[in-house]
């Protein structure tokens, strides 16, 4: 009885453990101009890559956006408008594996990601 225990806590542990060992953060480049001043100038973007799903956190409202994905070739895969305000977390499926490069602008600021899968 205590092995079927000890096999189902070991198998829960697995199955919460490798997920996690395969997401990855994403660095962005590029900058955000903000309205008001401040002395944070981090990105206004937290972005994960989950084997083929990018997690998008926005940290700040940035009002609208366009969250555009496009492939080494340079097709847009992706494009999705997202209002930060009501809308501060966004996920995207990626189609394939490849070369990718996600942006996100507002038409003014543009910050960008160049990703591998």
């Amino acid at each position: 009885m205590n092995s079927i225990k000890l096999s189902l806590v070991l198998i829960a542990m697995f199955a919460i453990a490798i997920p996690c060992v395969a997401r990855k953060n994403l660095r962005l480049s590029g900058m955000w101009e903000f309205r008001e001043k401040s002395l944070d100038q981090k990105q206004p973007v937290f972005v994960t890559l989950d084997q083929e799903e990018l997690f998008l956190r926005f940290l700040r409202d940035l009002g609208t956006v366009s969250v555009i994905l496009t492939d080494a070739s340079g097709e847009t895969v992706s494009t999705t408008i997202v209002e930060t305000q009501q809308m501060p977390c966004l996920s995207i499926q990626i189609p394939s594996v490849g070369c990718f490069t996600l942006r996100i602008t507002d038409g003014k600021n543009n910050i960008y990601s160049d990703f591998c899968l």
